[in-house]
């Protein structure tokens, strides 16, 4: 009698008894379609700049200065990847203080760049600060004295992100004591 009653029931899938169930779930399946990986956080490298008085030459009438950059890692992600480019005004570029290639050049500036790669594979921790790019500068005398309007531009890039842009008045980055010396004198 069992088995001529099994034969006309007419069931597709399966079937799920639960007896004495107390909380849970109960299912053929469950299908989780909103559970995604959380999205990497961004990477967040700081420029840190230096600059120096490197040389006064009293006989050209040139000062002769340094323009550092460092990265600083203020991310709780590691950084892998990063490039960094400079660009400078080719009225104050001092061709002798080029730390990397020149990636493009118009008539008023020159474009330099510089990577990870160039460090073998650099790596950026949480916290870490590394110097990446350095590049010189000159003023002359009359180049003081007609006032210095041009800015040194800074920008930083993880992957093909750019990161941030930042302009560096030339103005600002003078040493205050030869400034003065040399608008004193005739």
């Amino acid at each position: 009698m069992a088995q001529k009653l099994l034969l006309t029931l007419n069931v597709d899938g399966s079937i799920i008894t639960t007896l004495n169930q107390q909380g849970g779930q109960t299912a053929h399946s469950i299908v989780n379609y909103f559970y995604q990986q959380p999205a990497p956080s961004p990477a967040v490298l700081m420029p840190v700049i230096e600059w120096l008085l490197a040389k006064v030459d009293h006989e050209m009438g040139i000062d002769y200065y340094d323009f550092r950059v460092s990265l600083r890692n203020d991310g709780t992600t590691t950084v892998r990847e990063f490039s960094i480019e400079i660009e400078i005004p080719n009225i104050y570029l001092n061709q002798s203080t080029i730390y990397v290639a020149e990636v493009r050049g118009t008539p008023e500036s020159r474009l330099f760049r510089n990577t990870q790669k160039n460090f073998n594979n650099l790596v950026l921790y949480p916290g870490d600060v590394y110097p990446v790019f350095g590049v010189g500068y000159q003023i002359i005398k009359e180049q003081y004295r007609a006032g210095i309007r041009d800015s040194i531009v800074v920008s930083v890039y993880s992957g093909d992100q750019l990161l941030s842009k930042s302009g560096h008045p030339i103005a600002n980055m003078l040493n205050p004591e030869r400034v003065q010396h040399i608008l004193q004198s005739t």
